[in-house]
């Protein structure tokens, strides 16, 4: 497996395990953006991308992304939501 994009790795991961795009992307998104975000067209932001990638059975903690201060931000803030949530 040679990917070097986000795009890239969901098209791989989808193919690989014959996943049709409609079921990937169902709630999330839309087939034609999901189709951008393959060949590369556009990006997903990290939230979408994270969703995208534990369909696909992968921890995108393991993947590095640049992202916004803004996007940043927000992760921070689930994270934090996260672990409020399991606390109660």
């Amino acid at each position: 497996m040679d990917v070097n994009t986000l795009g890239e790795l969901i098209s791989f991961h989808r193919m690989d395990k014959k996943i049709a795009k409609a079921a990937l992307c169902e709630g999330l998104c839309s087939i034609t953006a999901l189709t951008r975000y393959e060949k590369g067209l556009r990006i997903p932001d990290k939230f979408l991308a994270d969703a995208l990638l534990e369909r696909l059975g992968l921890s995108p903690y393991v993947y590095e992304f640049v992202t916004s201060e803004d996007e940043f931000y927000f992760v921070i803030q689930r994270k934090k939501i996260d672990k409020a949530i399991e606390n109660l």
